[in-house]
């Protein structure tokens, strides 16, 4: 069983604290929390160890640290992978698996253990939906971070970052080697650190005004197409999931069929092969092919103008052995009734764009009926 406070004391445990070993065995008999006497979080956190854990608290090594003499809780933070000498702690992966009220705990215990705490207090002018402006004053806490264990501060963060709370992107900080009174040295160094903030940012999305934009000439970009929900632009690299829509739905709602829509030309009947295929491999069923834009009717005359191409979309059906279900022309009329959110066949339900829409919504609801039957009869 966890709790926010359990949580608070496990983070601060990662920062400060370690398993006590018996002199000459590896046998736990206790903890040693290292939080001097007088510090700013020492009766904080004896008191709750004493409400958590209902167990006696004593001063080691001359009031720099904390005990308690319990075997069980000690084994306890063993057998919860919190026993690391200090370059080698980790955030266990238990933790990322919380609720985000303990997780916060955690990252709360953490940082009163080993980063620094900043109160902030910033006067901003607010916009309204109006224009007008008024004046609030926000405060937050701030942390600072910095160690040499690369692995725990990238843990760190990425749990910052699930839990709701705004974070600064990692940064490397090199020291050179130094020489120290009375004959030490100082060794090279490599510390990664990262700032964030205690509040938990709970707003969807948020807009800031754009105050300038100045030409930066022309760089080399890269664009980089990846999986999940990633997209950004920076460091002359665009990052878009934008091909994944499809494979995100199919992998997240239950669907009876997919309709495949391209348009005649050879680019386009490429992609249309391709989510065919990748519907195919997710078992999600083929109703068939659809052509958008097969052909121009002209208004005047009558005459069709076959201006991407023809007939692409029944070859790729016939080839790929699914359905063709039908051709949708390229026609004024449904591009504007689709602009004002009026679909034709409801503005013009006898028009000649209506009826080509209503035999497509036909072929489609009848290769679902074949679909749902032929699961029932397996």
């Amino acid at each position: 069983f966890t709790s926010p406070e359990f949580m608070r004391i496990v983070g601060h445990f990662v920062g400060e604290g370690f398993v006590k070993v018996q002199r000459g065995k590896r046998e736990p008999v206790g903890i040693r929390v290292c939080e001097p006497r007088g510090s700013k979080f020492r009766k904080t956190y004896e008191d709750l160890y004493r409400k958590v854990f209902n167990c006696h608290i004593f001063e080691d090594n001359d009031g720099q640290k904390f005990a308690v003499a319990s075997t069980p809780l000690a084994k306890l933070f063993r057998a919860l992978d919190l026993d690391h000498r200090a370059r080698e702690k980790r955030i266990p992966d238990w933790v990322f698996t919380l609720p985000s009220d303990q997780r916060q705990g955690f990252i709360q215990g953490y940082a009163e253990a080993d980063g620094t705490i900043r109160h902030r207090a910033a006067t901003k002018a607010l916009p309204d939906w109006k224009g007008r402006y008024r004046f609030v004053t926000i405060e937050h806490d701030t942390v600072a971070v910095e160690t040499t264990n690369e692995m725990l501060v990238r843990q760190l963060h990425e749990l910052c970052l699930m839990s709701g709370l705004r974070s600064d992107n990692i940064r490397v900080e090199h020291t050179e080697e130094q020489q120290l009174p009375e004959g030490r040295v100082a060794r090279h160094s490599t510390s990664y650190c990262f700032d964030f903030s205690l509040k938990v940012d709970r707003n969807p999305f948020k807009l800031a005004r754009v105050t300038a934009i100045e030409p930066a000439g022309e760089v080399e970009t890269y664009d980089l197409q990846v999986e999940q929900y990633q997209n950004f632009i920076a460091n002359s690299i665009i990052v878009h999931n934008t091909g994944d829509s499809s494979l995100t739905l199919a992998q997240t709602v239950p669907l009876g069929g997919v309709v495949i829509v391209t348009t005649p030309q050879e680019a386009a009947l490429t992609i249309a092969t391709k989510a065919l295929a990748m519907f195919r491999k997710l078992n999600v069923p083929i109703l068939g092919i659809v052509e958008n834009m097969s052909y121009f009717l002209c208004s005047h005359c009558g005459e069709k103008s076959y201006i991407f191409s023809t007939g692409g979309g029944r070859r790729v059906a016939s080839m790929l052995n699914v359905d063709f279900l039908g051709e949708i022309p390229l026609e004024t009329r449904i591009r504007e009734q689709s602009d004002l959110g009026a679909p034709v066949v409801a503005a013009f339900p006898n028009s000649p764009e209506a009826n080509i829409f209503k035999d497509f919504a036909f072929r489609v609801a009848g290769m679902i009926s074949i679909v749902a039957y032929a699961k029932v009869s397996k």
